[in-house]
């Protein structure tokens, strides 16, 4: 409540305001949700000048009938300090009016098509707006009745409210499992998956389950291991799901059932740090519609987007001080890939920082610390095969000073010119990133002095990334490293002002405010970009995602099936970038965009070894060696066998443009 203090004129002009800005505010969102050019006129101020006298003069009217209602009111009151108070708390309970003037074009997918950061920047603008408006409305609402009424029907129906959300989580996790592998499978059905991905973990995992070291030819040829890139020990554990269907679609079932399984520990995260087991299926809901999770689940198959589960598990277990879970969790974590241990030791920094068992949190991150520099600098060099360009540090190739290379050149910038480091990160792209990442939970990771250290390591792994987009875009596997931070520093935050407010003895709903305005701010994030809201211009990856099969699909994915039919299980196969996940199932199977390998069979679509120069150059080369005869066409693709007659290759190198 406002102080008595304050005099009646201030108290009346604000109460003015918000009603006029709250009336004006209602009648642009109703004038453009009717008007169907909306988004073309926030994006380039179209609006024929009759429209906009029309809306101007809506806005005033409605603002100023507002205001006028409440004049008339105090008026009627006889100017009386409990009219003046009354209005008052009126105009602040409508506030929130005062921001839902951009809805209708928030919800237009088109726009973040058009102006990304525009779009971006305004639903983070909404939300903190709306967090704003809603405290203020919610601190003047008397709630005694609501909570008396809601305290009755608790003790006349407590199995109903102690087992609702339980429920709910499990119908959420259930959905969400079942559609992100109903569409990530008919996305492979299209024909839209791809050898580096799905290729190599599928070729991976096919060879893992027989006794081989981490062999996957789609990227490696017959030589080498996987571990020269990632180190994923954590295969092992889903070795066995693999070989029960042994295909690439258990890969993506498996990711999807996964990922979707993160909002139980992040629901428990939530219900420990915030006390409600109705805020922990709000959490859950707010993971299972963030588009930057979506993104990955869609993009092929990898190790890294899987990690938000175990670190979350993690999380909740050293919160909740399950310490054999703890354990359990905390090694699965680091098996996943050698930078979730980074991503642990972040966790290990924050609770040393808060004090929080202390003890465990030094042991456990200088555990995960020796174990990053073990596997980093010495595990995978040693199972090195190819050049020293393949242990991506050319993706920072930006932060390497003259004369040095590697890592250790990345790391000798970060320490030696911090201010040219801090200039690589203000870039829109990386911006745009941020804010679609932390803005449907209201920045709420930036609004505690402390939470800002769990984001160190995916920061450095990501946005010190010079020119390589997919580190710093929410459709690839690399914002998994932020995603199970960002919900539990929302919970943090969320605490924190809950614990402050309770020290003070304010009666403030600043909680509850926010909780409100990150559904509607989330909801109008996963909207834009997710995958789950409408189906018009979701990317996973590199491609625009489609929800639907085409009589086209159907006939091409007819057609590759029918050659893969003539491929027998144990013969090697090179195939084009989209067709070799379908035949990556076996020992040896390589991708003909880098090399062919002497394979026993090539399948190509003609587009791609028409049109793609390396891969027509390959092609080109291993036709050339008079070892290849052409065998069948169906439809888009051709395959070739090894030491098959070749009386019938001139027609068919002509189609490829040989």
């Amino acid at each position: 409540m406002i102080a008595a203090k304050t005099p009646v004129e201030a108290r009346l002009t604000g109460s003015a305001v918000l009603l006029f800005t709250a009336g004006a505010s209602l009648a642009a969102f109703l004038f453009m949700w009717n008007y169907d050019r909306a988004l073309e006129q926030v994006t380039g101020n179209v609006m024929d000048k009759p429209s906009r006298d029309l809306m101007i003069y809506l806005m005033g009217g409605t603002g100023f009938a507002f205001t006028l209602a409440g004049a008339i009111f105090w008026i009627a009151r006889g100017f009386s300090e409990a009219a003046v108070s009354t209005l008052q708390r009126t105009a602040r309970i409508v506030s929130p009016l005062m921001v839902l003037f951009p809805l209708p074009v928030l919800f237009d997918y088109r726009w973040t098509d058009r102006n990304e950061w525009a779009f971006v920047l305004a639903a983070g603008l909404f939300g903190l707006g709306f967090e704003r408006t809603l405290r203020m409305s919610f601190d003047s609402i008397d709630w005694v009745g609501t909570k008396d009424w809601f305290a009755r029907w608790v003790r006349r129906h407590p199995k109903l409210y102690a087992r609702t959300p339980p429920l709910l989580l499990t119908a959420m996790v259930i959905f969400m499992a079942c559609y992100l592998s109903y569409y990530t499978i008919l996305n492979h059905y299209r024909l839209k998956t791809a050898s580096w991905d799905l290729a190599i973990f599928d070729n991976l995992m096919w060879n893992l389950i027989r006794g081989k070291w981490f062999a996957a030819s789609p990227d490696l040829g017959r030589t080498g291991s996987h571990i020269q890139f990632h180190a994923n020990f954590i295969f092992y554990l889903y070795a066995p799901i693999y070989a029960i269907y042994q295909h690439p679609e258990t890969l993506l079932v498996l990711q999807a059932v996964v990922v979707s399984a993160a909002a139980i520990p992040i629901y428990l995260i939530a219900r420990h740090r915030l006390g409600s087991s109705w805020v922990g299926v709000l959490f859950a809901y707010l993971y299972l519609i963030h588009a930057p999770m979506h993104g990955p689940v869609f993009y092929d198959f990898h190790d890294l987007t899987l990690a938000v589960f175990w670190i979350a598990w993690t999380v909740y277990c050293y919160e909740t001080e399950k310490k054999g879970w703890l354990i359990f969790f905390w090694i699965c974590s680091l098996l996943v890939r050698e930078d979730t241990s980074a991503v642990l030791t972040a966790g290990c920094m924050y609770q040393l920082v808060m004090g929080k068992r202390v003890r465990w949190a030094i042991v456990g991150g200088v555990v995960s610390a020796i174990y990053f520099v073990l596997v980093k600098f010495f595990i995978m060099p040693l199972h090195r095969t190819w050049s020293e360009a393949n242990s991506f540090t050319w993706i920072f190739v930006g932060l390497i000073p003259p004369g040095e290379s590697g890592f250790s050149g990345v790391l000798r910038t970060l320490i030696s010119n911090p201010i040219f480091t801090f200039n690589s990160l203000l870039e829109q792209d990386k911006l745009t990133y941020i804010v679609k990442m932390m803005g449907p939970v209201l920045l709420l990771p930036f609004r505690n002095p402390r939470t800002w250290i769990l984001f160190i390591p995916p920061a450095m792994f990501t946005l010190l990334s010079s020119g390589y987009k997919p580190m710093y875009q929410t459709f690839f596997q690399y914002t998994s490293n932020y995603t199970i931070y960002i919900f539990f520093a929302a919970a943090i935050t969320l605490g924190w002002w809950r614990e402050v407010n309770a020290r003070l003895g304010l009666r403030s709903l600043r909680v509850p405010a926010a909780l409100v305005s990150m559904f509607a701010t989330a909801t109008i994030y996963s909207y834009s970009h997710g995958a789950l809201f409408q189906h018009h211009n979701f990317v996973g990856g590199f491609r625009q995602v489609g929800f639907e099969v085409s009589r086209d699909d159907e006939r091409h994915h007819k057609d590759l099936y029918e050659l893969i039919a003539m491929i027998p299980r144990n013969a090697s196969v090179a195939a084009t970038e989209t067709e070799a996940p379908h035949v990556s199932n076996r020992r040896f199977c390589f991708t003909l965009r880098f090399a062919y390998d002497d394979a026993d069979y090539l399948l190509m679509a003609i587009d791609e070894a028409r049109g793609e120069p390396t891969s027509h150059q390959v092609i080109a080369s291993a036709i050339a060696t008079g070892k290849y005869g052409f065998i069948a066409r169906r439809g888009n693709f051709l395959l070739w066998k090894r030491n098959a007659p070749t009386d019938k290759n001139e027609p068919a190198m002509k189609l490829i443009g040989l």
